[in-house]
């Protein structure tokens, strides 16, 4: 989970317009991380950069910790409402 967190800071902290808010939650099934802030919606692409992307694509690096968040957690999502986004990360215990 630390490595999640990590990189979520990393993709969302540029996104961010506001102060990040974080929520963790846990119970004997799950270790859950919720972030909500103000500003651009994160990517959590399928499939890891290549690259081309990484060296070409402005964002290619923000596409780096988008992969690494949505491989080192077992679910993961991305909402937005208003302007505020949501990035929750779940961990399966």
């Amino acid at each position: 989970a630390v490595t999640g967190l990590t990189e979520a800071m990393e993709l969302i902290g540029p996104l961010a317009e506001r102060p990040i808010d974080c929520t963790i939650s846990y119970n004997e099934l799950t270790l859950a991380l919720t972030f909500s802030y103000e500003g651009q919606p994160a990517v959590l692409p399928d499939r890891m950069p290549d690259a081309e992307q990484l060296m070409e694509a402005p964002d290619g690096v923000s596409l780096m910790s988008g992969w690494i968040v949505r491989r080192t957690c077992d679910h993961s999502s991305v909402t937005s409402s208003a302007g505020r986004q949501q990035l929750q990360l779940v961990f399966d215990c």
